[in-house]
């Protein structure tokens, strides 16, 4: 198989890291009816943004400074693991 050129594959790693990052606020934004349902007292089309982004950035930032410094299994493991504690969370609280 021939080898991407340069272009294409800085291409392809944004695109990754687009999806990797709009992913998570589809599925936020796409659960406003449950919320909304579930937490009639509080208005989750503006509080989930504003949570979102901040933690988005706050982790960004983290990984910008020290992700060269954390093994990238470790790093792997730890989203994973911090995504599955946070679904399994939305259930138990209910």
């Amino acid at each position: 198989m021939d080898q991407l050129p340069k272009d294409r594959l800085a291409y392809l790693c944004m695109l990754c890291l687009g999806i990797g990052s709009l992913l998570p606020w589809n599925a936020f934004v796409t659960a406003v009816d449950y919320y909304q349902h579930f937490y009639p007292q509080y208005h989750p089309d503006r509080v989930i943004p504003v949570l979102y982004m901040t933690i988005n950035v706050i982790v960004t930032g983290l990984l910008v400074k020290f992700g060269s410094s954390i093994d990238l299994n470790t790093r792997i493991l730890f989203g994973f693991a911090a995504y599955s504690v946070s679904m399994m969370g939305v259930p138990v609280t209910d």
